[in-house]
């Protein structure tokens, strides 16, 4: 037996719903809710299999039964009711494999068949609930003004809505459009919704439909990366050898226009300048702080790097100052020093000693790095 809940404040509509769902079929049983409060008790008393449910509600509205439903019963699958769908709007939720949603007026015939799919998936083994991005464009599509709290695992984001607009994204001390590709795209999250946006200024200018799926391509491109690496039996790194020297080239990078011979060439000539003195470099891209090439190469600090080169160039520019400019330099302990080189899509870091001279790497060695990269990257 199917246990179906229908979650709205319109008790006419409800009615009609429940009297008129699978009629004459005994493996389906109706049962209704005139807004989530109601719909959490039941919840908690009957085993419901799928929800069907109404944005706006007195009380506790759609957003937050939704909310409460993807953080205690992941396995019930959910319909959304809503007054705001589009032919666009359903193309990118089925792109990225978000919930169902029916717009009013609805066709009794076109529920039951929603239903049935729903209820399909399940019986299939899917772990169904509601995905963020599903969430996400419900905020969208009712022009809802919250502030979200997003748990998965160990992570916990924050993502802001005004209006229904995502202006900021907020995860482990950074903020702005590329930590918003990374929230997007966690799975098994626990959400909660506070109806109030706290931040003012906008960090973000793109719309949510651009970013999900630009989210969910690099995901993909990442996925592909670390196939392709498994099949041709790479390590971890997915680094390869190339010289005797000790110089790394990523054989399987994303599809960049890259010259890698010339990144190769690059890396070989700064150890050529710098000598003992050049202790590990990398060449990585910054959407995924995955290395390109390197020597010695350091995946943390290339993460490490990715996310302070980020963080640094959105407090200057927030803070009204420009952004950095063809390098900056770190003085760090034990006669140690990092230069990182941010370029386009591509970041080239170095952790060089102290017997590196200064007039040295100044006017040679890091103005022919500067051209070397240019080169390998307009290739």
């Amino acid at each position: 037996m199917a246990n179906i809940l229908i979650v709205d404040d319109d008790e006419t509509f409800v009615l009609s719903l429940v009297e008129g769902l699978f009629p004459g079929k005994p493996d389906f049983k109706v049962f209704s809710a005139k807004n989530g409060k109601e719909a959490v008790k039941m919840l908690k008393a009957k085993k419901i299999d799928l929800v069907v449910t109404d944005i706006k509600m007195p009380e506790m509205d759609g957003f937050e039964l939704v909310a409460f439903i993807s953080k205690n019963y992941k396995a019930i699958s959910i319909i959304v009711i809503t007054a705001f769908g589009t032919p666009e709007i359903e193309k990118n939720l089925n792109e990225i494999g978000a919930f169902q949603y029916l717009e009013k007026p609805l066709d009794i015939n076109v529920l039951e068949e929603k239903i049935l799919e729903g209820l399909k998936q399940l019986s299939d083994g899917y772990v169904k609930g509601i995905s963020l991005p599903a969430f996400l464009q419900m905020i969208a599509m009712e022009r809802e003004t919250c502030t979200l709290t997003i748990k998965s695992n160990e992570k916990i984001g924050c993502l802001y809505f005004d209006q229904g607009v995502l202006i900021d994204a907020e995860y482990d001390n950074q903020q702005g459009e590329e930590i918003s590709y990374d929230i997007l795209t966690w799975e098994g999250v626990e959400i909660e919704i506070e109806k109030k946006c706290k931040k003012t200024a906008a960090a973000i200018d793109k719309s949510l439909n651009h970013l999900l799926i630009e989210a969910y391509r690099r995901k993909d491109e990442q996925k592909k990366r670390q196939e392709q690496a498994a099949k041709s039996g790479e390590g971890e790194d997915d680094l390869l050898s190339l010289a005797d020297e000790g110089i790394y080239v990523n054989k399987n990078p994303k599809e960049e226009k890259m010259d890698l011979k010339k990144l190769q060439d690059a890396i070989k000539t700064l150890k050529e300048d710098l000598g003992d003195g050049l202790l590990a470099t990398d060449i990585w891209t910054i959407s995924d702080g995955q290395a390109l090439a390197g020597y010695n190469t350091q995946p943390k600090a290339c993460a490490l790097f990715n996310r302070m080169t980020f963080q640094m160039n959105r407090s200057l520019k927030d803070s009204g100052f420009p952004v950095l400019g063809k390098y900056y330099m770190l003085d760090l302990a034990d006669k140690k020093r990092v230069i990182v080189i941010p370029l386009s899509d591509y970041q080239w870091g170095m952790l060089l000693d102290g017997s590196v001279a200064m007039g040295l790497l100044l006017n040679v060695a890091l103005p022919k790095a500067i051209d070397n990269f240019e080169q390998a990257i307009t290739a």
